[in-house]
């Protein structure tokens, strides 16, 4: 006896995040549950973890930017041997600098992929795969046989090490209450800072006592050792994947959305707050010129001291010891500048320009530390003084 034909039947199906009509025949089984119930739990939210959970976390978002970060270690690092890899490559030391260059080119292109998928995909799932390819590049850079393929494997080094800064702050500001803020943001604030200025010193001392590649070796070792720590202890922060995960426990299906929609909207999104708002594009503009400078510091460094005063690779290293003793001193302070930033909450109210007044003030240092340093930098003075410069 002929089968009777299956009529495709239009539902409409209602969905948390889209409304959208699905054709499909009378025996597929698709449902669509209203998922407003599902809820995290207050002690599931990251906000709500206990004191132990939070700090334990933290402690490994802030290894990532301390000491050797991950990104920032490797970048400035590689200044320290300069003249080593020029005679290792029978290069000029222009091209010996270039490792820094496209290590750099490379963060800021990470940049632009990693920060928004991290609000698609959870943060802890991007640092882990990234994490990975950085230490297999890292390894590389250590093994490279020519310049060539050093300058590759920096510039993928940066691409992938670039969302332990992004992703990192993210997943602080998930986990504590903007109140709580101070202290944590601090911390990671002067380990992302420390990073590229103390490794300098500590890749000094290693190229002249050992080889340059240790350099590679070092980070290697290290983001080894940082990437085992966070399978076991940092979980998700971001609280919109564990409440997926939950709905799908439950049997709820997500509404079926094409792969161009899911991600059109997160990866466009940043741009476009970028360059409409304008507090937005001014802050970030004096960020990258900070960050310029200092990075300028990591290649002027090296000529002002190891050059023209001929000391010697571990002995310029040294020279980084103000911007190390000016960073600390900031970070000791922040608590006494949350308190200042309280009192002005309670005058203007808690907006967020109340975070500006001691920025205004201590913006204008920044022009005169430089003039002070590049009026002072010849051989002939004291090299104490441009050294106070960089505090």
């Amino acid at each position: 006896m002929r089968q009777p034909t299956q009529v495709p039947e239009l539902v409409v199906t209602q969905d948390c995040e889209k409304s959208e009509t699905i054709e499909r025949t009378v025996d597929q089984q698709i449902t669509c549950t209203d998922d407003a119930h599902i809820k995290l739990e207050p002690h599931e939210l990251p906000t709500n973890w206990p004191a132990l959970k939070k700090w334990s976390a933290t402690l490994v978002i802030v290894l990532m930017t301390a000491g050797y970060h991950l990104r920032l270690h490797l970048g400035s690092i590689h200044t320290a041997g300069i003249s080593a890899v020029s005679q290792s490559f029978g290069v000029s030391k222009t091209v010996a600098t270039l490792p820094v260059t496209t290590f750099l080119l490379g963060f800021a292109t990470g940049l632009l992929l990693f920060a928004q998928l991290s609000e698609v995909l959870g943060r802890t799932l991007i640092l882990l795969v990234v994490l990975g390819l950085f230490c297999c590049f890292n390894l590389g850079c250590a093994l490279a046989p020519n310049v060539e393929a050093l300058l590759v494997l920096r510039f993928l080094c940066g691409f992938f090490g670039a969302p332990t800064a992004t992703n990192s702050g993210s997943s602080l500001a998930d986990i504590w209450p903007q109140s709580q803020q101070s202290v944590p943001f601090s911390l990671f604030t002067t380990g992302s800072s420390l990073g590229p200025v103390v490794a300098p010193i500590v890749g000094g001392f290693v190229a002249e006592n050992v080889s340059w590649i240790w350099h590679y070796w070092i980070v290697t070792i290290f983001s080894g050792i940082v990437y085992v720590a966070m399978l076991f202890l940092p979980p998700e922060t971001y609280a919109t994947v564990p409440l997926q995960r939950k709905k799908k426990q439950a049997g709820i299906e997500p509404a079926r959305i094409s792969f161009q929609e899911r991600y059109a909207n997160d990866l466009t999104r940043p741009w476009i707050m970028l360059f409409t708002e304008p507090i937005l594009f001014t802050l970030g503009l004096c960020s990258a010129f900070i960050w310029g400078i200092l990075y300028l510091d990591f290649t002027a460094y090296p000529v002002v001291f190891q050059q023209g005063r001929q000391w010697s690779q571990g002995k310029a290293g040294l020279s980084f010891i103000g911007i190390v003793i000016g960073m600390a001193i900031a970070t000791a302070s922040s608590p006494w500048i949350n308190d200042l930033r309280g009192a002005v909450v309670k005058k203007i109210g808690p907006k967020p320009e109340a975070r500006l007044p001691h920025l205004i003030v201590l913006a204008w240092f920044i022009p005169v530390a430089l003039f002070w340093f590049g009026w002072t930098a010849s051989p002939g003075t004291d090299s104490l003084v441009p050294i106070a410069a960089e505090f």
